[in-house]
């Protein structure tokens, strides 16, 4: 009787050691997968941080105009105990979930930590909301694509939008004497702006002048002529963005 009651003891206790250990593992696991999944955003001036990602850039929320470069600049640790760690960039539509840029970055040195920066082109992308993911994967060996699914891979995203950069609206073109006055409203996102002046109604139209001024005054006209006049919107940083053309107005000098 009495080693039934031992026996049934050490059981027990066994039974609690494996149940306690499995508590404990149960909560790590939720711990690090909360960490993982975990987009901390912060103000622009400051990162988010996770156990094994810090994002610098891009920001919350930054917006970017098609065909600008995107730049990224973030800190991944070494995270995975048994295999080489290896981040990945993606960018991708929020809408269609359709990736626009997958990047493999190579190793996080061994039990150490790496920062990474660099731009993703725009210029195929369509406007719209945007994901920019920073995942670190497992890696069986430090170079080779002997990846291994070890699962909850840890990532931080960013929300972002990308935007087509606007022509200016509201052309007006009025002449007085030896001169024409250009006016137009101002495009948001833009930085300078370009008019193109012709003497022709449909063609040959040439660049007169850049100014991040909506007011020019254009001399170079003689009395009697008439003159076509569009103008761009240009936005400058990382690559240079135009806009279509605006709508095209006319004026006859005095």
């Amino acid at each position: 009787m009495k080693k039934k009651k031992l026996i049934l003891v050490l059981g027990m206790a066994i039974c609690l050691l494996i149940a306690m250990s499995a508590e404990t593992f149960a909560t790590d696991g939720a711990d690090v997968s909360a960490a993982f999944s975990k987009a901390s955003v912060s103000k622009k001036t400051t990162s988010s941080d996770s156990d094994f990602i810090t994002i610098y850039k891009p920001y919350r929320g930054q917006v970017f105009y098609k065909g600008e470069k995107i730049s990224y600049k973030f800190t991944s640790w070494d995270t995975w105990e048994y295999y080489y760690t290896r981040p990945c960039i993606f960018l991708s539509k929020r809408s269609t979930g359709k990736y626009y840029c997958t990047r493999d970055l190579g190793p996080v040195p061994v039990d150490s930590y790496k920062t990474y920066t660099g731009t993703i082109s725009t210029k195929k992308c369509s406007t719209g909301g945007y994901r920019f993911d920073v995942m670190n994967f497992a890696y069986e060996t430090r170079y080779d694509d002997d990846f291994a699914d070890v699962g909850n891979e840890p990532m931080i995203s960013r929300y972002l939008t990308i935007k087509k950069l606007k022509a200016p609206r509201n052309l007006r073109v009025k002449a007085s004497k030896k001169k024409i006055t250009i006016r137009f409203n101002k495009v948001t996102g833009a930085k300078k702006y370009e008019i193109y002046k012709s003497k022709k109604k449909y063609s040959g139209f040439k660049k007169i002048k850049t100014t991040t001024s909506r007011k020019y005054v254009d001399r170079t006209v003689k009395k009697g002529r008439t003159y076509y006049y569009k103008v761009k919107s240009v936005r400058t940083g990382k690559g240079t963005v135009k806009s279509s053309f605006s709508s095209r107005k006319s004026a006859k000098a005095k």
